[in-house]
């Protein structure tokens, strides 16, 4: 069993859950999540999830690196590093999702933009 350095403690489980379905509210904003999601506040959702999910993944992805890190002592500066540097990456591989969002919300405004015209 390997010993944990500066007693660093383990990735959290339930913060990865919660992590899980904080992603999960910004994929699919208004199916997970808080379901009365406005278009106005789309932007200000993600933006605060996703830096949210940022801090959260970070610190557990540390968690990981400083458990399985052979550097001794010294190795808390290294894996908070590598840590950001890796969630970096994973967000802004999240970031080509994010494409599909303003035509999400943008279809049904339409529509109901279409509806209102040809009543009148």
């Amino acid at each position: 069993m390997k010993k944990r350095w500066q007693e660093q403690a383990l990735p959290s489980r339930q913060v990865i859950g919660e992590m899980i379905e904080s992603l999960r509210s910004v994929l699919f904003p208004g199916y997970f999540g808080f379901s009365e999601l406005k278009a106005e506040s789309l932007c200000f959702h993600v933006g605060s999830t996703l830096d949210h999910v940022r801090r959260d993944l970070q610190e557990q992805i540390k968690r990981g690196l400083c458990f399985s890190c052979e550097e001794g002592p010294g190795c808390l500066p290294v894996c908070d590093a590598k840590a950001r540097e890796l969630t970096g990456e994973f967000l802004r591989n999240c970031r080509r999702c994010s494409g599909f969002w303003p035509w999400m919300f943008a279809l049904p405004t339409r529509a109901i933009r279409q509806r209102r015209t040809r009543t009148r």
